[in-house]
């Protein structure tokens, strides 16, 4: 977790105003008002004890990578800021919050996969209000007992309720993942889910939940997966099986694909390229390998077609997908 300072525990630690603007793009971060992130360690002795959570591992370095994980990275340092000031208003006795962790905030708690943030905002649920703020999100629910736990002194929605909120709230390509991904890791089963849908008091796209319960597949192994799940049923190919198994005339096994349609003897594969570089294993022979895996499939009458991050924002690719499927399906096996 990220190393969050409010401005009194920084001049508790013997910094002035002028010290802690001082620190700001050295190894500090103003993430909210009167709320700092630690970026890392730094040169200036005077900075000591403000990165000693990070020299002694209790911490971590708050890194910009320069593309979508910096969302979600900011969000997790404003979790942790909001966290503070409801604990700190809750301790003096002068404020008791209803706010609820929830959505993708609940998610990254909870370490659910969530693939992308297109806000850098605290998502809440409250009772009684709803509102939008710069840094926060508050949503009006209202939340059964079973429906909300504690985790390191937050209250957030359960792992079932979050993943039923995202599928709720935002589009396919964020609530798919992650529901893949807890079906995959046995987080939760899609019976507990359809449970949740039956207690929850919401009945606003209550569509776009159904239909994320039923595209949702455990056998789909990583976020592009998921997404070329989605592509392939927004162009009409719903016969499209995950994670199908490939034996040659003689019983021995040649693959495992990561989608097949099997009338058309089709195959479609996600090239997220990271699965060659695994382990360290060597390139060039996987690469190798990979080949010849497809020179077997191809001798077997099966055509392979890859698709690659790229692809995933591209309709046009999967709509050739569909047209070639159709196109090798035997006409007598055509829906």
């Amino acid at each position: 977790m990220y190393q969050v300072f409010a401005t009194t525990d920084l001049m508790r630690l013997g910094y002035s105003d002028r010290d802690i603007r001082a620190a700001i793009g050295c190894c500090l971060e103003r993430v909210a008002r009167g709320r700092f992130a630690v970026t890392g360690m730094c040169a200036n002795p005077r900075h000591v004890k403000i990165w000693a959570t990070l020299a002694d591992g209790d911490a971590e370095e708050l890194v910009r990578l320069g593309d979508k994980r910096d969302a979600v990275e900011r969000v997790k340092v404003l979790i942790r800021a909001r966290a503070d000031k409801i604990n700190r208003k809750t301790a003096k006795g002068s404020h008791t919050t209803s706010d609820v962790f929830s959505h993708l905030s609940a998610a990254l708690l909870w370490q659910l996969e969530v693939v992308q943030i297109a806000h850098s905002r605290v998502e809440v649920i409250r009772p009684n209000s709803s509102a939008r703020f710069a840094q926060l999100i508050v949503r009006r629910r209202e939340l059964d007992a079973v429906h909300v736990e504690s985790l390191g002194g937050m209250m957030l929605t359960s792992k079932p309720r979050t993943l039923i909120d995202v599928a709720r709230d935002y589009e396919l390509e964020d609530s798919i993942p992650m529901l893949d991904d807890a079906l995959r890791r046995q987080l939760v089963s899609k019976e507990e889910l359809r449970t949740v849908i039956a207690t929850c008091k919401e009945a606003r796209n209550c569509h776009r939940v159904a239909a994320a319960l039923a595209l949702a597949d455990a056998r789909h192994e990583s976020p592009g997966e998921s997404i070329v799940a989605i592509r392939l049923h927004e162009v009409g190919l719903d016969d499209i099986e995950p994670q199908f198994e490939i034996f040659d005339e003689n019983g021995f096994f040649v693959a495992r694909t990561d989608f097949i349609h099997r009338p058309s003897k089709t195959i479609i594969e996600f090239d997220g390229r990271a699965k060659y570089t695994l382990n360290g294993r060597d390139l060039r022979k996987e690469f190798d390998r990979e080949r010849e895996r497809e020179r077997r499939l191809r001798a077997l009458g099966y055509h392979v077609i890859r698709v690659y991050w790229k692809d995933l924002w591209h309709r046009q690719a999967f709509v050739d997908i569909e047209r070639l499927v159709r196109a090798r399906t035997p006409r007598n096996m055509a829906g």
